[in-house]
């Protein structure tokens, strides 16, 4: 039998890493966030668990989220990232989410990638045979990103968790009860 070796030549995901590791890499990659963005993560943590109906404190990033985390784009992201190191808050990464991030990403920054689901709060959320039936339901009316937004639609409602994103519609179609914790759109320089 034939077995197909990863792409990337890794057979396995990373190993979680300790959150001093994962803060030290965080801060040599992005700096430390600044305390409004901390701030402004808690004031909606607190929002979402008050008035949105999260049942816990975390965030399922779709493609989006992830691509904007890779190019540097988004400080509120970073400072989600984190927090989830510092305060034990579940990151939820659809398997769907990140390749679909991969493809529109520039290779150099891949590893970015391998830190975010290496992070001691990070979850990886598979397309397994148990979660494809509950995916395939949101699959009915298909687009280009219908995979990877159904992954982080199921992936939200199985956590109940916000999703973070820039661009809710596409989700909200899929289920408008989907939490939605909207990114803020800064403009920013990329990552050197």
């Amino acid at each position: 039998m034939h077995v197909e070796q990863p792409i990337t030549g890794e057979a396995a995901p990373p190993a979680h890493i300790e959150p001093e590791e994962a803060l030290s890499r965080l801060q040599a990659l992005f700096g430390e966030p600044s305390s409004q963005m901390l701030e402004l993560v808690q004031q909606r943590n607190h929002e979402l668990l008050e008035n949105g109906g999260a049942l816990a404190t975390g965030r399922v990033f779709d493609h989006v989220a992830i691509r904007e985390l890779a190019t540097g784009r988004a400080k509120y992201l970073e400072a989600i990232v984190w927090s989830s190191v510092t305060k034990s808050e579940l990151l939820v990464i659809p398997a769907a989410s990140l390749a679909t991030a991969m493809t529109q990403t520039p290779e150099e920054l891949h590893p970015i990638f391998s830190l975010l689901i290496s992070l001691p709060s990070t979850h990886m959320f598979d397309v397994t045979y148990i979660t494809a039936a509950g995916i395939a339901k949101l699959l009915r009316p298909s687009n280009p990103y219908a995979l990877t937004m159904a992954s982080v639609v199921y992936a939200a409602s199985a956590h109940n968790l916000p999703v973070a994103t820039s661009r809710p519609a596409p989700l909200k179609a899929l289920n408008p009860e989907i939490l939605v914790d909207l990114t803020p759109q800064l403009s920013l320089p990329a990552h050197k």
